[in-house]
């Protein structure tokens, strides 16, 4: 018996995208220019409500709590304030552009986010000071 998928819904906002999280009711798109966040509580009818614009490559997208944590291209790690996801805003971030990496992924766990970059390097970075991450 072959099964019957089939689209239900569909946004089209015409970047490239690199990685999506899901959290509750919202899709969180890293891309080329930043951070897209999509609420899909209408599941027919996804909306881009809120963008974070950077302007570098978003390469990973990471979500808890109330914040995303971005794999930010040349830049390190990106923490966003996403409590209210039609106006995310910058809140911290981790800066290693001396290392001359590109982060590629990032994972939280606790109070740590791990940060692996290209060359195959990983970074542990403290993010306890932030309330709320889990």
């Amino acid at each position: 018996m072959p099964y019957s998928i089939k689209e239900i819904g569909f946004c089209d906002f015409n970047d490239w995208s690199y990685h999506i999280d899901i959290h509750g009711h919202y899709v969180f798109i890293g891309d080329w220019m930043g951070l897209r966040i999509i609420d899909i509580s209408n599941p027919t009818s996804p909306k881009d409500i809120g963008h974070f614009w950077p302007e570098t490559i978003i390469e990973d997208v990471d979500v808890a709590g109330h914040y995303a944590f971005l794999a930010n291209s040349s830049d390190g790690l990106l923490i966003v304030d996403i409590s209210d996801p039609t106006s995310p805003f910058e809140v911290g971030y981790y800066d290693y552009e001396t290392t001359g990496g590109w982060a590629e992924e990032v994972r939280v766990i606790g109070n740590y986010a791990y940060l692996l970059d290209e060359d195959g390097s990983l970074y542990k970075v403290d993010i306890s000071s932030l309330k709320e991450v889990k």
